[in-house]
């Protein structure tokens, strides 16, 4: 939801945005993940890999 906001917000002054989310568990009563440790060894590995390769895409700077 909050990701909705701000992308509202970029469209209505023209600002590219773009969000990237993981899904940690499945939101039911067999959710038993250690949040930090799923931050620093699944969700942090796949958000570097995303940018890098975003930041790859990009045209070179003149």
């Amino acid at each position: 939801m909050e990701g909705a906001a701000v992308a509202q917000v970029c469209l209505d002054y023209g600002v590219p945005f773009a969000a990237v989310r993981t899904i940690s568990d499945r939101a039911d009563d067999s959710a038993h993940v250690d949040f930090p440790r799923f931050v620093d060894e699944v969700a942090s590995r796949y958000a570097h890999l995303i940018i890098q390769r975003l930041l790859e895409s990009l045209p070179a700077s003149a």
